[in-house]
């Protein structure tokens, strides 16, 4: 049943073991049932790791940065996705992974994605900057935070 699922599936649920205070029982108990879909592990994982069931995942590298980088991950579900939500509160959150193959340097980008007037939607984006993001931005290097319009 194993081969069922990729690797970084299997890598991604080691990190989520170590990180994460999941009853491993618990884990191991519903893991056969999960390998067989890695959506649904991916979708477990999330889940352990508190990440709102309306933040879109992008790519699966995302899953695994977030069990590993405990700062970002508590930054993204406490801190910037109430903000989010409080600038723009009908968007939609999507978060992507990019990795730059000239220098191998790693961002993670989350998109806001909102169905707005683009001009209303850049004017809270810039309130958005002001009050709060651009402050955060210095000490969140690895963090992109995009709008986009829909």
């Amino acid at each position: 049943m194993i081969d069922v699922i990729d690797k970084p599936v299997i890598e991604i649920y080691e990190s989520i073991k170590r990180v994460t205070t999941v009853d491993v029982e618990v884990v191991n108990r519903v893991i056969p049932e999960l390998l067989t879909d890695p959506k649904a592990i991916y979708s477990f994982i999330l889940t352990a790791l508190g990440v709102p069931k309306d933040i879109t995942i992008a790519n699966p590298n995302v899953i695994k940065i977030l069990a590993i980088n405990q700062k970002l991950r508590e930054f993204l579900i406490q801190e910037a996705y109430n903000k989010i939500k409080e600038f723009f509160p009908d968007s939609q959150l999507i978060l992507d992974y990019y990795r730059d193959p000239e220098s191998d340097g790693e961002t993670m980008m989350l998109y806001i994605q909102v169905s707005m007037n683009p001009e209303e939607a850049f004017e809270v984006l810039k309130r958005f900057d002001e009050e709060w993001w651009l402050e955060k931005a210095l000490e969140y290097k690895d963090l992109c935070i995009h709008l986009r319009l829909v």
